[in-house]
């Protein structure tokens, strides 16, 4: 497997500096967050693009994800549904400018209750359609089990991987979204989407006074030092992307010099340092 950064670690930092971070560290590839205000904007033009993805393989640490924020692919309003979907269209463009390999998807927002079947039909299409975009870009398209979405759980994340039946889409693993938003086992989020599995996000939560607290991982209660020899045990070998919340929570979390390395560390023990090889 191999460790990957996030710039949701590092809010407030451009690109390079954030990839120069991440090569320190000793990771393997970087994702990007594909947002206003953060280090890749949606309408960065593609020639800086490129800049920072030769910066990036200099370094060692490509850029391998780019991470949009297209929520409502699914929406009843056309015009709101087409304006996502031409954003999931857009960072596949600079996904394949960068040589990236995957692109992060949502399952489409979650419906109000009595509206799930046709919103979840208006996902299945719009999945559907960018899925051939992608393909013909060499990408991958992941859908992540995240709160909010018509996919919080691996067992739906797996109904609609299953019902798009598009080769290039397959499902990103994050058992902390699912841990912390539904009742759902993580043996049973991991089981439901074996096989499917391209990519997983490696995050940690604790609960104090009740309330959820993001810290690094293997201090929390996601119990990672079960899950990542399980899913090894299933024959993944891909990506780890440690999705470090500084972006959400910066009061709660160690600056990412310290928090990402001390997560990576904790991984790297995890599953020896065989284990967590640098791409080819």
């Amino acid at each position: 497997m191999q460790l990957i950064g996030h710039t949701m670690a590092t809010p407030g930092r451009t690109a390079k500096e954030s990839v120069a971070l991440f090569a320190e560290l000793g990771f393997a590839g970087t994702e990007l967050v594909c947002r206003e205000g953060m280090a890749l904007p949606p309408d960065t033009p593609l020639a800086e693009a490129r800049d920072i993805a030769d910066f990036a393989r200099a370094r060692h640490c490509p850029i391998l994800t780019i991470t949009p924020y297209a929520w409502e692919i699914n929406s009843a309003d056309s015009e709101v549904a087409e304006t996502h979907r031409q954003l999931l269209r857009r960072a596949c463009d600079l996904a394949a400018t960068m040589g990236a390999r995957f692109v992060r998807a949502y399952g489409g927002k979650e419906a109000p209750a009595g509206d799930e079947t046709v919103a979840w039909t208006r996902t299945v299409a719009a999945l559907r359609n960018i899925a051939p975009y992608a393909a013909a870009r060499e990408l991958t398209i992941l859908v992540e089990n995240h709160p909010g979405t018509m996919t919080r759980s691996g067992t739906t994340t797996r109904c609609l991987v299953d019902e798009v039946n598009q080769p290039n889409l397959r499902a990103l693993y994050d058992p902390a979204n699912v841990l912390d938003d539904t009742d759902e086992p993580w043996e049973t989020t991991l089981a439901s989407q074996e096989g499917i599995i391209a990519y997983v996000h490696v995050k940690d939560f604790a609960i104090a006074n009740g309330e959820r607290q993001a810290c690094c991982v293997g201090d929390g209660i996601v119990p990672w030092s079960q899950i990542l020899p399980r899913l090894r045990d299933t024959g993944f070998t891909g990506c780890l992307s440690f999705e470090y919340e500084k972006m959400w929570h910066p009061t709660q979390l160690p600056e990412p010099e310290v928090g990402l390395r001390r997560s990576a560390d904790f991984v790297r023990r995890v599953l020896g340092a065989a284990e967590t090889c640098e791409l080819p």
